[in-house]
C-alpha cells in the first residue's frame, strides 16, 4: 500500500508525539484510518523517520529508471525484424530470437 504524503506525514507525528515508538505510532494511524492492517511495519516506519530526519524530506525517491537505448540499437532492432519478417512463413519474430541474432539483452529489445 503507498502512502500519500499527508498520511506520511501523519505516521511521522504520531511517531514523535508517541516517545519515539513506532509500534503506538501504527495502531493509532490504524485508529484514526479505520484499517485493519497498517500500512506499514514498525521497522519500515523507523526507516521512514531515519530518512526524514537525514534528508528533512517525506518525498519518495525516485528509482534508477530505464537507461536510455540508443538510436543505433532502435535501427539494428527494426532491420533485424523486418528480416526475420521475410525470411519467416508465418511473419513472426520473437524477442529472444532477435536479442540473439544482435548479441543485445532482451530487455533493450
Amino acid at each position: 500500500m503507498s502512502l500519500c504524503l499527508p498520511d506520511r506525514a501523519l505516521l511521522v507525528k504520531l511517531f514523535y508525539q508517541n516517545d519515539n515508538s513506532a509500534i503506538v505510532a501504527l495502531r493509532k494511524f490504524q485508529t484514526l484510518k479505520e484499517l485493519r492492517k497498517g500500512p506499514l511495519t514498525a521497522k519500515n516506519l523507523r526507516l521512514k523517520v531515519t530518512k526524514f530526519e537525514e534528508t528533512g524530506s517525506l518525498n519518495v525517491r525516485s528509482g534508477r529508471g530505464k537507461k536510455p537505448v540508443s538510436a543505433e540499437a532502435i535501427e539494428k532492432v527494426t532491420l533485424q525484424v523486418e528480416e526475420d519478417k521475410s525470411s519467416n512463413v508465418l511473419a513472426s519474430t520473437s524477442v529472444r530470437r532477435v536479442a540473439e541474432a544482435l548479441d543485445l539483452p532482451r530487455e533493450t529489445v
